[in-house]
């Protein structure tokens, strides 16, 4: 009974470490290349060619979700990796005064400035709550 379970348990590390190779292995070229934001098992192209445009400075971006999992076929376990197309909304790469701009829906037209607009206590708010989590710096 003791050699079974030690044989399970075993089993099941196997598997665990071949599902974590799969995701290593199915990520490598993306983290390599950096031509995808990644996280979790989410990625999506980094390139804005097949971004689709939204209202307020955000785009939907294409990407994949992926799994790794164990199952159970006729008494064996296999490893299967299953991938799914995704597509998201992201903000723009911007500036933060051209997202303030974007977000606030100020083109300049109507005499409005964004300084005019961050007067506005609900503007600096409904601002701040799109940013948080969300500003990167990016040195060239």
């Amino acid at each position: 009974m003791v050699d079974q379970v030690t044989t399970q348990l075993g089993e099941v590390e196997l598997i665990r470490e071949t599902q974590r190779l799969l995701e290593l292995v199915t990520s490598a070229g993306m983290v390599k290349n950096e031509d995808h934001i990644i996280f979790g098992n989410k990625a999506y192209e980094r390139s804005s060619k097949r971004d689709a445009p939204l209202p307020q400075g955000k785009v939907v971006k294409c990407g994949l979700e992926k799994n790794c999992r164990a199952v159970d076929s006729a008494g064996e376990a296999l490893a299967m990796l299953q991938i799914g197309a995704k597509k998201s909304p992201f903000f723009s790469q911007t500036s933060v005064v051209n997202f303030c701009e974007n977000f606030l829906g100020i083109d300049g037209r109507r005499g409005t400035s964004l300084e005019d607009a961050l007067r506005n206590r609900r503007s600096v708010t409904d601002v701040m709550r799109q940013l948080k989590g969300n500003l990167f710096v990016i040195h060239t």
